[in-house]
């Protein structure tokens, strides 16, 4: 490392009378000609202080650098701290729990050298754009007013092993920085691994007085590229005493030079240099610290504000204290007409409680008392001249173990009592991750990449706008949607021409369905507190209900939506591989959860078997069970088939509301209730919230996502667009009847029994679904034969192409042989997938009885997803068996050199076989199938039997049908009687346990 190789001479501690020259004849001019120490500061409101860091961490790879290192700050002032040799992989931007923003860029492809920026949570709303020049070289911008902004360069240069040509790219880098995009002020900070010395010239005006003698090669490349840029390198500038101005020590601690250093292009902002002993992490750095006074004016401060995040709900110790004080403010009000003065009532007074009445919890450390005293001892020894370097060495190991302790023992309690309450364990991953990533980056509709956060926002309005936005093209002539509702012709139920009003039970019902601890919409009401609430505060809601229900609207604030993007997987920066997931509040919701209640046997009553998602009594089994046995009796008999399994591009997010208003009719839906739903979506809105919540983006088309009533409504229009369908003769013919697709929600596939009707059928479905908003997505629409297709199936200009397997409803589909097996081997994949993310549970120390249950919660399911609809082998049994003996040795620790029996392993662990809970899903939904009595195709497909096709020679295929047989040959009616079906269970059972050994 060039530079780390002289060593300091040996100083007094006080500076001498000639050190102490005048600092009016060493101050650089800044571009206005002023003397930045010439003059004090006035004292002013609107000076604002900036402290602005770097620092060579050696490595924050791990959770415990990082939570070290944000221990340490909290010793000091600071703002911006900028980070060399991070270590870590890749490029992100994550919020940590402290509410500070991390961001970092690393090689993909190895852990050395990075950069990074720790920024204090105050500026969190104020950062302009992170951008990426290189793993060395990355930018901040920030937002200082309207009018000011200030770019902050972090740096690691490159050290001595490296070639002149690297150093030289590693410039070129930090000037594309400075000239990327246009600051007031710019900060140039990091361990540049250079000696620069002192002023030895008039010229150099980039140097001050004061620093460590001595210049080298890199140094003098450094100096060069400050005079050629008029940058300042503001650590020369102010007296220090020797043993504060080294920022790096050698392993041996002889050898102490000054090579990180802050610059700047406006010298008088900065008031001081320091290098701390207050921050001390075990890096062969210490941390320089840099002063900045900018007169900003007022706005500054609005700028920069504290911003705090949405409080989490607390449980209040005292509940009868908590429904007391809203009853008391809600009885004071009178009784009001106006929805959105009711809805603010129930609101204000919801929100009072929680912070009178729900605890503030501090903000959980993850160190204990006596590492935090390590480490302040640590730092102690670091600022005392006589600490050997084998004493540092000594301190930083017994440092870091304590952390790593620390932050083990505390993850471990947290799993614990994750565990014990019965939690979701992607809960507990969410609550022992370092923070929530941020988008960094956005692709705009040419393919421009920017980092700009204004720019961000923008293309993500703009995004969300073109989705959101409305395709039908209005017809003046024609009556309005709303003059059709509203119209002396629209549809009154028999019986219901008094619509009845919503009652306590029905919100109770609803509110023992609604999920605990789901975030807020706008509002911040959480469903939590309303559960806890009291009479009062039902009645009040139900009053609030009422007056939405007759006058068909509701609240103002009910209409927008906050929507969090979440990366799904592919490139970062483009917007159609994020989800966006809507927070609505949770008053709107319950409303909608009542409505949806009211309205569910009517538009159920219009659906067809063939359509099994978001029913009452339909699963994925169910089309997963239709589909095997179609495909299992194809094989036996030798019948040609055909499947297609249909995309849709954004299919919830793409339907008009004029279809939605139409099928609504179809269904012959009261027009009270229809009149509601058209104001609800006629005014619907979203913000996205990013680093700050873009404009208002009016939703033209599509159901709202979060909403109770969406899944409904989609599905009922894509039944009154598979009613204009004309299919007959199409599909296969099951007994007489016609099998043309099957539907779960927009999971769709289409059944032929030749390549030109499945074509027809993709053509006419594509036809029908432009009428209603829907766009087939022929990319990811795919199709699957046994018959010798000559090409792709060709739909207008584009081709749907050929698959030997498919994943629908997840599972793995073939039309083969092994179309069952290759399913089961996925299965295994799968769950050596879930056990491996919850590898620090069952490695850890906890107790067997925990691991056993969150391996039957969480690894279990996985195995046996949708087993009861697979024809399981013995061989494919035996596969399952020996997976999960696998992950019991992994829970216990034991290898097969230990020589313990199976029988042992599962004495200790304790967990359900795999076997037994396969067999007894099979015989629970076999008995479920056998007493079907609406028609559905999982019990037709079953029933089925091909007359007109032969099988072909020899043994034929196992069939679902055959392990069930052996128990009783006329089983389905058997399972008529539910007590005798339920008595033969555990025979059955048994017989796969002991065929499985």
């Amino acid at each position: 490392m060039p530079g780390k190789n002289t060593q300091i001479p040996q100083a007094s501690r006080r500076l001498s009378s000639e050190s102490r020259t005048d600092v009016k004849s060493v101050c650089p001019m800044d571009s206005g000609g002023d003397n930045y120490l010439a003059k004090k500061p006035k004292k002013n409101k609107s000076n604002k202080i900036l402290y602005i860091s770097t620092y060579n961490v050696l490595s924050l790879l791990s959770e415990e650098r990082l939570t070290e290192l944000e221990c340490e700050l909290e010793n000091i002032k600071w703002d911006i701290v900028g980070l060399s040799e991070v270590r870590r992989r890749g490029e992100q931007l994550i919020t940590l729990k402290s509410g500070h923003s991390f961001y970092y860029v690393g090689d993909d492809n190895s852990s050395v050298g990075g950069t990074g920026f720790l920024i204090h949570k105050r500026h969190r709303t104020s950062i302009l754009s992170l951008k990426k020049f290189s793993t060395r070289v990355i930018c901040l911008v920030l937002k200082l007013n309207t009018r000011y902004n200030i770019k902050i360069i972090q740096v690691y240069a490159p050290t001595s092993d490296h070639t002149d040509e690297e150093v030289d790219l590693f410039y070129d880098d930090i000037k594309n920085a400075l000239s990327d995009q246009q600051a007031h002020y710019s900060i140039l900070c990091g361990d540049f691994n250079a000696k620069m010395g002192t002023r030895s010239d008039v010229a150099e005006f980039s140097l001050g007085n004061y620093g460590l003698e001595g210049r080298n090669d890199r140094g003098e490349t450094l100096l060069g590229f400050l005079l050629q840029n008029n940058l300042f390198q503001m650590n020369s500038f102010f007296p220090k005493r020797p043993n504060r101005r080294w920022t790096w020590r050698s392993p041996d601690g002889r050898t102490k030079n000054e090579i990180d250093f802050i610059i700047t292009n406006r010298s008088h902002i900065v008031k001081d240099v320091s290098v701390l002993n207050k921050v001390s992490t075990g890096s062969d750095h210490r941390i320089v610290r840099a002063k900045l006074m900018i007169d900003v004016g007022k706005e500054r401060h609005r700028l920069i504000k504290k911003t705090n995040s949405d409080r989490p709900w607390r449980s209040p110790p005292d509940t009868v204290c908590f429904q007391q004080y809203i009853s008391n403010r809600l009885d004071d009000t009178k009784p009001e007409e106006d929805i959105n003065v009711l809805n603010e009532t129930i609101t204000t007074a919801l929100i009072e409680s929680q912070n009178i009445y729900c605890p503030r919890t501090k903000k959980e450390s993850k160190l204990s008392e006596a590492t935090m005293r390590k480490m302040k001892e640590r730092r102690d020894m670091k600022s005392e001249e006589m600490t050997t370097a084998e004493e540092l060495r000594q301190i930083n190991r017994e440092v870091s173990k304590a952390i790593r302790r620390d932050i083990r023992a505390y993850n471990q309690d947290k799993i614990e009592k994750t565990i014990e309450s019965n939690k979701s364990m992607k809960v507990l991953r969410r609550g022992l991750e370092a923070g929530k990533k941020q988008m960094t980056k956005a692709k705009d509709k040419n393919g421009h990449i920017t980092t700009n956060r204004e720019d961000i926002l923008r293309i993500v309005e703009d995004f969300y706008h073109l989705l959101y936005k409305s395709q039908n093209e209005v017809n003046s002539d024609s009556r309005t949607e709303l003059e059709l509702l509203t119209s002396k012709e629209g549809i009154v139920n028999q019986g219901s021409e008094e619509m009845p009003d919503i009652t306590l039970d029905e919100i109770k019902l609803a509110l023992r369905k609604t999920k605990n601890n789901k975030a807020p919409g706008e509002d911040c009401v959480v469903a939590d507190a309303v559960k806890i609430g009291g009479h009062c505060l039902l009645r009040k809601i139900a009053r609030l209900f009422n007056l939405c229900l007759f006058n068909s609207t509701i609240p103002e604030k009910w209409y927008n939506a906050i929507v969090i993007l979440i990366h799904k997987k592919g490139d970062s920066a483009e917007l159609e591989n994020y989800r966006p997931i809507s927070l609505l509040s949770h008053l709107y919701k319950l409303f909608s959860r009542i409505i949806t209640k009211r309205l569910e046997n009517k538009l159920d009553f219009y659906q067809p078997i063939e359509q099994a998602g978001f029913r009452r009594g339909f699963g994925t089994n169910d089309h997963l069970q239709s589909i095997k046995t179609v495909i299992e009796k194809s094989i036996e008999y030798n019948r040609p088939l055909v499947i297609a399994f249909v995309d849709f591009h954004k299919a919830f997010d793409t339907v008009e509301l004029s279809a939605v208003l139409d099928s609504l009719q179809k269904c012959r839906v009261d027009y009270r209730y229809t009149k509601l739903i058209y104001n609800i979506y006629k005014n619907a809105t979203m913000m996205v919230r990013l680093h700050e919540n873009t404009n208002l983006i009016r939703i033209g088309r599509g159901v709202r996502q979060g909403d109770t009533m969406s899944p409904k409504l989609f599905i009922t229009v894509l039944e009154s667009a598979f009613k204009m369908l004309e299919w007959s003769g199409k599909g296969l013919n099951i007994d007489g009847l016609n099998l043309t697709d099957l539907r779960f929600a927009d999971d769709i596939a289409l059944f032929a029994d030749n390549l030109q009707d499945i074509r027809k059928m993709l053509e006419d479905l594509q036809e029908v679904c432009v009428q209603v908003g829907l766009k087939i997505n022929i990319s990811k629409t795919k199709f699957m034969t046994n018959l010798v297709p000559s090409a792709n199936i060709a739909i207008g200009d584009h081709d749907v192409n050929l698959v030997d397997r498919y994943i629908y409803l997840g599972h793995e589909i073939r039309i083969s042989r092994d179309n069952q097996t290759c399913e089961l081997k996925r299965r295994i994949t799968l769950s050596w997938a879930a056990y491996g993310r919850l590898g620090g549970v069952f490695k850890s120390n906890l107790p067997v009885c925990l691991k056993r249950r969150v391996f039957d919660q969480c690894i279990l399911p996985v195995m046996t997803y949708g087993a009861e609809t697979l024809t399981l082998t013995v061989t494919s049994a035996k596969k399952l068996r020996v997976a999960q003996r696998k992950m019991e040795r992994s829970m216990l620790g034991v290898s097969l050199r230990d020589h313990v029996k199976n029988e042992d392993l599962r004495v200790r662990t304790g967990v359900t076989d795999v076997i037994y809970q396969i067999a007894r899903l099979k015989w629970n939904w076999a008995g479920h199938v056998a007493r079907m009595v609406d028609g559905r195709w999982t019990k037709r497909l079953l029933e089925w039997r091909p007359r007109a096709d032969k099988r072909s020679r020899g043994r034929p295929p196992t069939r679902w049908t055959d392990d069930i047989k052996r128990m009783t040959t006329d089983w389905m009616r058997s399972a008529q009687n539910r007590g005798q079906w339920a008595e033969m269970r555990e025979a059955y059972i048994q017989q796969w346990m002991q065929r499985a050994d």
